[in-house]
C-alpha cells in the first residue's frame, strides 16, 4: 500500500506536473477549499488539549441522555473522560432563551442539560448542546460526536460484542417505556442489545442503586471494556467495516483533514 501510494503520487506529481487536490469543508465558514494531498502530511501546530463532546441521544432522539467530554492530550497521548449527569441544571442566557422561544411556545428559564437538545430545535440542537457544555465547564469544545441507540447497538455487534466482568446483577423493567434490563453478575460478552441495557441502567426495580451517578459509573466501566475490545488486533483489522457503521449512525463536525491528525 505504501509503495503503491508513493508510486501514484510520484506519477501525478512528476509526470503530470500537478498535485492531486481534495475538496474539504471549512468548519467555520462551510466553504470548500482545495487542498493538496501534501497538506495532510504537513506538521501543523496542535493544541495541547483537544476537547470532544460526546452525546448519546435517547430512544426518540430528543434529549442527550449521555454527555461525556473526551479530552485528548497531544503531549502525553492520553484521553481523559468526564461524564456530565443528565439532570445537571443550567441557566440559559437571555439570547439563547429568546431564540428558543421564537421557535417554541414554552421554554423555562432553567433546564436540565439533557433538555437543551430538545428545546433548541433540530436546526440548533447540536450548537446549543455544545454551547451549554462550554458554559458549564468553562472550556472550549473543539468537536462534537452524536450517536443514537441503534448505532450504538450495531457498533457493539460489529465489534463482536464486549467482554466485561459485571460487579452485580442489573435488573429493571419499565413496560411503558419499553425498557427491559436483566443482566447477571460475572464475566460475560455483551452483544449490542445487552450493552444498551447496561448503559441505560440507573437502579434496580427494588430501588437499589445510585441513580444517575451510579449510571455514570456503570457507563465508565463499560467504556473501558469497549476501548479494550476496539483496540484488539481483530478489530483493528475489522476497522473498515466498523467505520462504515459509524458513518451511518454518527453525526459529527469532524472533517477528514481534522480526523487524519489523530489517526495514530
Amino acid at each position: 500500500l505504501v509503495l503503491a501510494s508513493i508510486g501514484t503520487f510520484g506519477y501525478l506529481h512528476f509526470t503530470k506536473n500537478q498535485t492531486p487536490e481534495i475538496c474539504v469543508s471549512d468548519k467555520e465558514t462551510g466553504n470548500k477549499d482545495k487542498k493538496s494531498v501534501l497538506d495532510f502530511f504537513k506538521k501543523t501546530p496542535q493544541k495541547i488539549r483537544t476537547n470532544v463532546a460526546i452525546f448519546g441521544v435517547d430512544k426518540d432522539e430528543i434529549r442527550t441522555d449521555v454527555i461525556i467530554i473526551a479530552t485528548f492530550n497531544n503531549e502525553t497521548k492520553k484521553i481523559d473522560l468526564v461524564s456530565i449527569p443528565r439532570d445537571t441544571r443550567v441557566f440559559l442566557t437571555e439570547g439563547t432563551l429568546a431564540d428558543m422561544r421564537s421557535r417554541m411556545s414554552y421554554v423555562p428559564d432553567t433546564v436540565k442539560i439533557n433538555e437543551v437538545h430538545a428545546y433548541a430545535g433540530k436546526e440548533k440542537a447540536n450548537q446549543y448542546s455544545v454551547q451549554e457544555v462550554e458554559r458549564l465547564l468553562g472550556i472550549q469544545i473543539d468537536y462534537f460526536i452524536k450517536m443514537n441507540l441503534e448505532g450504538f447497538r450495531k457498533i457493539v455487534d460489529q465489534m463482536g460484542g464486549v467482554e466485561i466482568d459485571l460487579p452485580r446483577n442489573f435488573y429493571y423493567v419499565d413496560r411503558s417505556g419499553g425498557l427491559y434490563i436483566d443482566l447477571k453478575a460475572g464475566p460475560q460478552t455483551l452483544n449490542g442489545d445487552q450493552a444498551e441495557q447496561l448503559v441505560r441502567w440507573r437502579k434496580n426495580k427494588d430501588g437499589s442503586g445510585y441513580g444517575d451517578l451510579g449510571r455514570i459509573q456503570t457507563q465508565q466501566l463499560f467504556l473501558k471494556a469497549f476501548a479494550k475490545k476496539a483496540l484488539s488486533p481483530k478489530n483493528i483489522l475489522n476497522a473498515p467495516a466498523i467505520i462504515k457503521t459509524i458513518f451511518e449512525y454518527v453525526e459529527t463536525d469532524i472533517y477528514l483533514d481534522d480526523a487524519l491528525k489523530y489517526v495514530k
